[in-house]
This record gives C-alpha cells, sequence and structure tokens, in this order.
C-alpha cells in the first residue's frame, strides 16, 4: 500500500502529459488548417481599373481567335497576373461565372509552377475560414493530356486521399459526365471519372473553338510551366 500514493502520482502525471500533448496537437493543426499559404494573394481590382482588365480579356481572346484563323500552329502564353485579374472581376466580364463556384468559396487564385498548377480558392462555412488548394500535375502525352492531382490542402494541412475520391465521386456525374465527350471535345478519349484524378487522367488533345458562328477545331501540341507563366502551343486542324 506504501506505493499506492506514488503511482498515483504518475499516473496523473502522466495523464497531464498526455492531455497537454493532444492540446498542443490540436491547437497545431488548427494553426494549420488556418494558416494562409504566402503565395495566395488573389489581387483586389479598384473598380477604376476594371475596364483595362475586361481590355486585356478582349485583347488576349481575340488574339487567340485570329491566330487560329491564320491555320498555323503558333504559341499563346498567358501570365498568372493576367488570369487573376481576369478571375478577381470575372462576374463583370461574364455575370454567370458567380455559378463557377459554390457559395462556400470565394476569391479564386492560380499559381503556375513548374510542370504544375496550383488553384485555390477561400473557405468559409461558419466560423470556419480556410484556403483550399489543389496541386495539379500537367503533361502533354501521345494519347492526350495527362492530369493528376498531386494533393488537396487545407491551409497547410494535408486532405487525406481517401476524403478527396470520396468527394470527387459526389462531383462525378452530376456536374461532370464521365465516360461521355464534351461537345466542345474533337475526337480523343472520353472525359475520365474524376475520382480517378489523384492516380492520373488522361483528357483530350483536340478541341473545337465555337464563338458566335465559328466552330475553330485544334490540337493542343505542346505545354511549357514556366514560373508565373503558361505558354500552350496551338495547331489549327482543317475545318
Amino acid at each position: 500500500m506504501a506505493g499506492r500514493p506514488g503511482r498515483l502520482k504518475w499516473v496523473r502525471r502522466i495523464l497531464c502529459a498526455a492531455g497537454l500533448l493532444i492540446l498542443v496537437t490540436g491547437v497545431t493543426l488548427w494553426l494549420m488548417f488556418q494558416h494562409i499559404p504566402s503565395w495566395y494573394r488573389p489581387p483586389a481590382i479598384a473598380p477604376a481599373n476594371h475596364q483595362r482588365i475586361r481590355n486585356d480579356w478582349a485583347g488576349s481572346r481575340d488574339s487567340l481567335q485570329q491566330a487560329m484563323l491564320r491555320e498555323e500552329p503558333f504559341e499563346f502564353a498567358v501570365t498568372q497576373d493576367q488570369i487573376n485579374s481576369w478571375l478577381a472581376i470575372r462576374e463583370a466580364i461574364w455575370q454567370l461565372s458567380r455559378e463557377w463556384l459554390p457559395s462556400a468559396l470565394s476569391e479564386p487564385f492560380v499559381r503556375i509552377e513548374k510542370d504544375s498548377l496550383r488553384l485555390a480558392a477561400t473557405y468559409r462555412s461558419g466560423s470556419i475560414r480556410t484556403v483550399l488548394s489543389a496541386r495539379l500535375e500537367i503533361a502533354l502525352r501521345a494519347d492526350g493530356i495527362w492530369v493528376r492531382l498531386a494533393g488537396l490542402d487545407a491551409g497547410s494541412l494535408g486532405v487525406p486521399d481517401a476524403w478527396v475520391r470520396e468527394r470527387l465521386r459526389l462531383i462525378d456525374g452530376r456536374a461532370w459526365s464521365p465516360g461521355k465527350k464534351s461537345r466542345y471535345q474533337l475526337g480523343g478519349p472520353p472525359l475520365p471519372s474524376l475520382p480517378t484524378l489523384p492516380d492520373g487522367a488522361v483528357f483530350p488533345a483536340t478541341w473545337v473553338w465555337k464563338e458566335s458562328e465559328l466552330a475553330l477545331p485544334f490540337e493542343i501540341a505542346g505545354l511549357r510551366f514556366e514560373p508565373g507563366v503558361l505558354v500552350v502551343s496551338l495547331r489549327p486542324l482543317p475545318r
């Protein structure tokens, strides 16, 4: 019996240490979840600059279309800053773009990295706020454009693969038509099932640019990712 108080003392110490460890771990995970990556900086575009951004969008679209009409291979480059400026005023460019994202997501942002894209947005639900970001590895192959979801993060906390696949499975068949071909698609494989993205999925490389009465078929013949810049090699196809 003499040793019992000593044993109880050690048990209390162990329980206190375990409780402290759980608390510290919980706080650490919460801070990681709430963390805003340093690269996530959606631009705030003043209304006075909206027209300039709209002009840049329209000019880029017209340049792309005119290059396709010449029916010669060409390269089209777009910068990360351009894309994010267009996204920041997307509703001023096209009002229906407000339906692109679920109501819980806002402030979309694109980061162009070497051989990959990172797509991010702010997620809000009640008192919960974090930045969701997905990293996509992309490469052009003989059978099409290979895309792999290399990871999904909430803040700086990695989201479990099983959870990601389950959410992709819920989207599959609703806003997406796996196993079918898009009406903008020209040949190539049917659209892949979204839950295959973590393993890598192949998308078509031949599409049709549709603008008013124009229907311009083209092939994506090359992709080059540079820090902050995406360069796409395009080959117009016979109409």
